[in-house]
C-alpha cells in the first residue's frame, strides 16, 4: 500500500521508516499528487488545512491535529500506522464549506470570517439563513465554523461545539452588544454580508487571507464535501481536545 508522506511542512524520516516497517510504501508527495498513493499522512494542523482543498478521496490520517477531526497522537503514531498500512481503519467524512464572493469561490476545513483589517474597527454586518435575515450587527467581525471548527476561535468567542454534521456555528467576533446572540445554523442557503464598514473588511478562510469583501457583498456559504479521514483506534474522538502540538 502506498502511503504518502507530505514534504512540506518537512516531518522527520520516522513516519517513513513506520510505513515500511509495517510493510508499506512511503512516498513523498505534495498536495497536488496526492493522486499516486493510496492513503496519505499528516502531521499537524498545517499540513491537514493544506489537503482541505485538494483530496476528496485519498482517506487522510491526521497525527497532531487540532480538535474536530478524530486525529491520533504522535506517541501513538507508529501502531496507527501499521493499521493504515493493513487496511484496518474506517473513513469518516468530515464536513467541508466553500465560501463565495461574486466569480470567486474558496474553500475551509475550519472556519471562515469576516474581520476588519485593523484591530478594534468595528462595521456593521448581516446574517442571513435560505433568504430570512437572521441577525444585523456591529462588531469586529464574524465566524462560520464547521463541526470541525467549531473547537477553534468560534468557541473562544462564545459559539458551541458542534457533533459532527453540516450545521455551522456563527458567532459574532467583539460585538459592540454585550447581550449578542451566536447561532447554530444550516450550512446551506446561508450567506453573510458587510452593512457597512468602518475599516476594510476582509474574508478568511482557515486563516487564509482571501480577498476584501465591500460593502454591500453577499458572501454565500454552501457545503463543498467531505474530507476522507481515516480513523484507526488510536485516533482520538472529534469531541475530546486534542493534545496536539
Amino acid at each position: 500500500m502506498k502511503i504518502g508522506v507530505l514534504t512540506q511542512p518537512a516531518v522527520d524520516d520516522t513516519l517513513a521508516e513506520a510505513i515500511a516497517a509495517a510493510g508499506g510504501d512511503p512516498v513523498s508527495v505534495t498536495p497536488d499528487t496526492l493522486s499516486a498513493v493510496d492513503a496519505v499522512v499528516t502531521v499537524g494542523e498545517a499540513q491537514l488545512l493544506a489537503l482541505a482543498t485538494e483530496s476528496r478521496s485519498v482517506p487522510i490520517l491526521p497525527i497532531d491535529a487540532a480538535p474536530g477531526v478524530q486525529t491520533v497522537d504522535r506517541t501513538d503514531a507508529t501502531a496507527a500506522l501499521e493499521r493504515l498500512v493493513t487496511g484496518e481503519f474506517e473513513t469518516q467524512p468530515v464536513p467541508l464549506l466553500e465560501a463565495t464572493v461574486g466569480e470567486r469561490t474558496v474553500c475551509a476545513l475550519r472556519d471562515v470570517m469576516l474581520v476588519t483589517t485593523e484591530p478594534a474597527r468595528i462595521s456593521e454586518y448581516a446574517i442571513d439563513s435560505h433568504g430570512e435575515r437572521v441577525a444585523a450587527f456591529r462588531a469586529d467581525g464574524v465566524v462560520v465554523a464547521t463541526p470541525a471548527g467549531s473547537h477553534g476561535y468560534a468557541r473562544a468567542a462564545g459559539g458551541s461545539v458542534l457533533a459532527p454534521g453540516e450545521q455551522v456555528s456563527v458567532v459574532p467576533v467583539s460585538p459592540f452588544a454585550i447581550d449578542m446572540d451566536q447561532w447554530v445554523l444550516p450550512m446551506a442557503g446561508l450567506s453573510l454580508s458587510v452593512v457597512r464598514d468602518e475599516a476594510e473588511v476582509e474574508l478568511l478562510a482557515d486563516t487564509r487571507r482571501e480577498m476584501v469583501v465591500p460593502p454591500g457583498t453577499t458572501v454565500s456559504i454552501a457545503p463543498n464535501g467531505t474530507l476522507p479521514v481515516a480513523v484507526v483506534t488510536e485516533s482520538r474522538p472529534a469531541l475530546t481536545a486534542s493534545s496536539a502540538r
